[in-house]
């Protein structure tokens, strides 16, 4: 019942999103049975992540450098500009600026935990592992123990296929379409591995879990 009831709500998102996406080209009845929108709001168009293998039997997907790098230049304003303004008011001799520009700071703490929380969130890696049989999220500093790894659900064996979907982005400024790698479970349960705007990387890295869990690939980024 539940099933059934997943799948009307999962038909009535996708034609609010306008899908009108055929899944029965993949001749597989889960294709036909899973949402095909994406599963995540927003996204980069830059590419934030790339699988790569960490050994024979575990694949990561892993944050790219401009990932990296974007992050600090939040953190990098948020301690230039107060020090620059502090600094000019104290050479200038202008008591009213040198005030001011310790409101600056509030700023440039903001700008940083802005940056901090980029940070975090573009270091969180997917972890595939074929001798654990399990996948995960994996975040900075928090490196999952064996115990933690076994009561997680997320088997590899109960991964069905591979999905790639799109979708438009349109914004004040700039639109872009938004692809997104998603593992498609036996259940009709998806997660998502990575999302990004560039559809030629997220291809070749959905080729390359494919091979590793030797799982099908229903490529709907069109």
């Amino acid at each position: 019942m539940l099933d059934k009831l997943k799948n009307i709500t999962d038909q009535i998102s996708q034609r609010k999103n306008g899908v009108t996406f055929d899944a029965a080209r993949f001749n597989d009845p889960i294709a036909e049975q899973v949402n095909w929108t994406v599963i995540k709001a927003g996204g980069s168009n830059f590419q934030t992540h790339k699988l790569v293998e960490a050994g024979s039997s575990r694949i990561e997907s892993e944050p790219t450098l401009i990932s990296k790098i974007f992050p600090m230049i939040f953190v990098i304003m948020g301690l230039a500009i107060p020090l620059v303004l502090i600094s000019a008011g104290y050479l200038s001799g202008n008591q009213d600026l040198f005030h001011m520009s310790f409101a600056s700071v509030l700023f440039g703490l903001i700008f940083v935990g802005v940056g901090a929380f980029f940070f975090r969130k573009l270091s969180e890696k997917m972890i595939f592992d074929k001798l654990k049989n399990r996948f995960w999220v994996e975040k900075p500093g928090k490196e999952k123990n064996m115990t933690e790894l076994m009561n997680n659900e997320l088997k590899l064996s109960d991964v069905h296929a591979i999905q790639l979907v799109s979708k438009f982005l349109k914004g004040n400024n700039k639109s872009f379409y938004i692809y997104e790698m998603n593992v498609v479970m036996n259940d009709t349960q998806r997660y998502n591995v990575m999302r990004h705007g560039k559809k030629r990387q997220i291809r070749r890295d959905a080729a390359k879990l494919s091979k590793f869990m030797g799982k099908p690939i229903w490529d709907a980024a069109d």
